[in-house]
């Protein structure tokens, strides 16, 4: 899909804090804390029919570790906001 290019941003947010990323773009649509600290937290763009899902995932600490990216062409729309946003 358009938004696996979209894939690399995302992963470049690896090994920042958590805390970065909600200062740079924003609170998050939704996020979820598990029991031994890990904290997972997702941005949604939806708009006309597009639409875009992007998830992190931290460590213990609050150290981003991985992410997600799934959509259906709105992931172009929702980085586009964020450009210089790191």
């Amino acid at each position: 899909s358009a938004c696996a290019n979209w894939q690399a941003t995302s992963d470049s947010w690896r090994g920042h804090k958590i805390d970065d990323v909600i200062y740079a773009w924003g609170p998050p649509l939704a996020e979820y804390r598990l029991d031994d600290g890990r904290k997972t937290i997702s941005y949604r763009y939806v708009n006309l029919g597009l639409n875009c899902l992007v998830t992190f995932r931290t460590d213990q600490a609050g150290i981003v570790t991985s992410s997600t990216v799934e959509g259906n062409g709105g992931c172009n729309h929702f980085f586009q906001s964020k450009s210089g946003a790191q």
